[in-house]
């Protein structure tokens, strides 16, 4: 590799929303499980936003965050789809 390093390869796909410049959630899928569905659909959109205010994120208030690393478990739960 003449001593280069092989670039950094993203593992997981991120899906982020903001309310503000500085309130934002974000949950991560890993890419195996994306191609299962597609999360910029107005209706899967909506399902990621309202679990996320159940689950605590204050959307109303500056620098509120609310971010989930493993997030392969609500494209069941949610009922998300292509």
């Amino acid at each position: 590799m003449n001593g280069q390093s092989r670039p950094l390869i993203n593992e997981f796909v991120n899906f982020k929303v903001y309310s503000s410049k500085t309130s934002y959630f974000e949950v991560l899928f890993t890419w195996k499980d994306s191609f299962h569905f597609n999360p910029h659909k107005p209706k899967n959109c909506g399902r990621l936003i309202t679990y996320a205010i159940a689950n605590g994120w204050v959307y109303s208030l500056e620098k509120k965050t609310l971010k989930i690393e493993q997030g392969d478990f609500l494209i069941e739960q949610l009922g998300l789809d292509v």
